[in-house]
């Protein structure tokens, strides 16, 4: 519900801040709210140690604030509606990773979700002076 509202959102202020900037906003916003309900859940917290787990849990960060910077460096090249349904390419590729590499079964409406996904990604590339 978060996301889509502030990917449209940095389109706005994408002239007055940087990528930066904007990509620290929305670490900030996404550190501190699930750190304040891992304190009122009373979540257990794992220390932190040097192995294999914690190293690609890093780069897992690293690789979200990297996509970060590049959604809001993206919104600013394109429109909110563009830019909205090129990021629903992002299942599409999720359910062939499954399919191909996983050996998961391809549901009728997976199949039927995805063709209006890649119809309203066709239907938009029609309108390039809106892009």
């Amino acid at each position: 519900m978060f996301t889509p509202g502030w990917s449209a959102f940095s389109k706005k202020i994408s002239a007055t801040y940087s990528n930066l900037q904007l990509n620290l906003i929305d670490s900030l916003y996404a550190a501190v709210f699930p750190f304040a309900i891992s304190l009122f859940i009373h979540e257990l917290w794992v220390p932190i140690e040097f192995n294999a787990l914690w190293i690609s849990t890093f780069f897992l960060g690293l690789m979200f604030v990297v996509n970060g910077l590049l959604i809001v460096y993206g919104f600013s090249k394109v429109s909110v509606q563009t830019g909205s349904i090129i990021l629903l390419f992002e299942i599409i590729a999720g359910i062939s990773f499954g399919y191909l590499f996983f050996q998961e079964s391809l549901s009728l409406m997976g199949l039927v979700g995805g063709s209006f996904i890649v119809g309203a990604i066709v239907i938009r590339s029609f309108n390039k002076e809106s892009i």
